[in-house]
């Protein structure tokens, strides 16, 4: 999904925006599959509290990363077997 920040939800998280238009993806649908992968954001964590109490979420991407190139690589190898 695309998104653009929340400036009233950022100052009251004090968390200061990239001001710019977001691509991600939603942290509940990967804590579900790659829990390793979803992490209290940092903005909103205070000796491991929600500061805000809406308990945001991060996704750390560089986790998913090693995954996608395996996914790739068996889907390569599969497209490869339906061609012969």
């Amino acid at each position: 999904f695309t998104y653009d920040w929340s400036i009233d939800k950022c100052v009251e998280a004090g968390f200061k925006p990239i001001d710019e238009r977001q691509i991600g993806v939603f942290a509940q649908d990967v804590q579900g599959v790659i829990p390793e992968a979803v992490k209290p954001a940092p903005f909103d964590t205070k000796d491991g509290n929600s500061i805000s109490g809406d308990n945001y979420l991060t996704v750390q991407y560089e986790k998913i990363v090693p995954l996608l190139i395996e996914c790739i690589k068996e889907l390569k190898d599969e497209i490869e077997i339906l061609k012969k």
